[in-house]
């Protein structure tokens, strides 16, 4: 088939797989919240080591199709150096941290 038409199958694809996810998640995530205000839990929800490997694996779906995505590539990249600062197996929100930390020139 044509590449145009191949890539929007695998786009279309993709979005209802993460469409799918995305509401397992959030129906997950609700109740992991209320547990987490009740108890008083602060562990992490979603690791950064996770977030990292699931944009990668966006990111090499999107360049296989022909169709690369910049800012998976630029997402990919800003996970990896929370990553490398510490903050793998912390809250996916530490990404925001590393930011801070570069903006203001921190070494983390």
């Amino acid at each position: 088939p044509h590449v145009g038409v191949e890539t929007g199958r695998i786009v279309r694809e993709a979005q209802v797989a993460l469409n799918a996810h995305k509401a397992q998640f959030f129906r997950k995530g609700w109740h992991q919240v209320r547990r987490r205000i009740v108890t008083g839990e602060d562990g992490p929800v979603f690791a950064t080591d996770v977030a990292l490997k699931d944009v990668s694996l966006f990111a090499r779906l999107a360049e296989d199709s022909m169709s690369p995505s910049l800012l998976a590539d630029a997402t990919r990249e800003i996970y990896r150096l929370a990553s490398l600062a510490g903050y793998g197996d912390q809250d996916v929100v530490n990404v925001g941290v590393t930011l801070r930390d570069l903006a203001t020139g921190k070494k983390a």
